[in-house]
């Protein structure tokens, strides 16, 4: 039965190719404090309205108000994912408020938080825009290297940190549904088929059918690097046979039986391909309690359309001519010309070293210059007296 669901589960992945659309991403997680932003306010407005209207010149002030909170935060997203392509195109909204909830006392606060999150991963790296950010604010890249007015800023990094990025943070990875525990579904089942098939794993394994198809697969894991025989991890998955026997849940447990993380996925057809409508990661801290959970929703998708070049463009991501771009990966500061990046030449050193001497000369010079013409004058003053 497992090669069964091993085969339908590549068959269904492999169906999709491309995928583009909006959704939303609902995190909620816990914070030790808040910090509310205090803008000043001057005067009323010219309607006579009564209503206040802020400082823009002066400069906000910060409270802090102790935790523990439960935060819950609401965003919008519009994405395009390429399989083929090795790319993916993330774009967030956060919506307000954001809702903080005292743990003790149970007050709440509704914060604006007008987050605006842009990434691109592609295979020459991974881009992050943040429209709000000037630049000025980065190691390694001093405001002065810059110059002008300001502007804003995009950072490319290694496509490692993406990777370090995509289970909880603003960038919404479909392909991040395919998966359990960082592996794809089909990967691991495979795995089940290798434990299945071993002599000394066959016993970690449990396979369970239920009265709908699908199936209960257990797995125990043991951690052998510290010489260990008893199971120190458990997962349970369920595949749903009415749906190609992709994931619909997941549970990992400790050595005590414990829930560390869940996860749950909904479906739609959309012409005969398969595609994760709602996902939901959940994790717990040692009691079992809820400390983090991210919920992603596809709220309209197309599958398998074309993408085009514009879909993974820098523009893509709000990037627009005259912006910075701080390169990480090279180390160097470009700015965005026709919407490609183009390296801004900074002097050598033996051209700073050239310019310096030139600059010494030039005042030593003047200073000679000076001294001369202020003894000609002191001479012609004796003369006088």
């Amino acid at each position: 039965m497992l090669r069964l669901a091993h085969s339908k589960q590549v068959s269904a992945l492999k169906r999709i190719r491309t995928l583009r659309g909006t959704g939303t991403l609902e995190e909620w997680f816990r914070a030790p404090t808040l910090t509310i932003k205090h803008t000043p306010v001057s005067g009323t407005d010219e309607g006579g309205g009564g209503e206040s209207r802020d400082n823009r010149d002066a400069v906000p002030t910060e409270t802090t108000v102790d935790g523990p909170f439960e935060v819950h935060r609401t965003s919008t997203v519009s994405f395009a994912w390429s399989n083929e392509a090795r790319s993916l195109r993330s774009n967030v909204r956060c919506v307000p408020p954001t809702i903080y909830k005292a743990i003790q006392d149970k007050k709440t606060y509704n914060i604006r938080e007008d987050l605006a999150a842009n990434y691109l991963v592609r295979p020459d790296g991974f881009y992050q825009m943040l429209p709000d950010r000037r630049y000025g604010e980065f190691s390694g890249f001093p405001a002065t290297l810059f110059g002008g007015e300001p502007t804003r800023v995009v950072e490319r990094k290694a496509n490692e940190v993406a990777n370090e990025l995509r289970g909880f943070s603003y960038l919404f990875d479909p392909s991040t549904m395919f998966e359990i525990g960082g592996s794809r579904v089909d990967q691991l089942c495979e795995r089940y088929l290798q434990f299945a098939s071993s002599p000394d794993l066959r016993e970690r394994l449990a396979v369970g059918r239920r009265e709908d198809g699908s199936l209960l697969v257990t797995t125990q894991y043991v951690n052998s690097a510290g010489g260990e025989s008893e199971p120190s991890l458990t997962v349970e998955v369920v595949l749903d046979a009415g749906v190609e026997f992709l994931p619909v849940e997941a549970s990992f447990l400790n050595r005590n039986d414990i829930l560390t993380q869940s996860l749950s996925w909904e479906y739609s057809d959309n012409e005969s391909v398969v595609v994760p409508t709602r996902f939901r990661h959940t994790k717990h801290d040692d009691t079992g309690s809820r400390v983090q959970q991210r919920v992603m929703t596809i709220t309209d998708v197309e599958v398998n359309e074309r993408l085009s070049d514009a879909d993974f463009a820098l523009s893509s991501i709000s990037v627009d001519d005259g912006d910075r771009l701080i390169d990480r990966v090279e180390n160097q500061l470009k700015v965005i010309e026709g919407g490609v990046p183009v390296l801004i030449q900074q002097p050598s050193s033996s051209s700073s070293r050239r310019l310096w001497l030139v600059l010494a000369n030039v005042a030593a010079a003047s200073f000679l210059v000076l001294v001369f013409a202020v003894r000609k004058l002191r001479a012609r003053a004796g003369k006088a007296d």
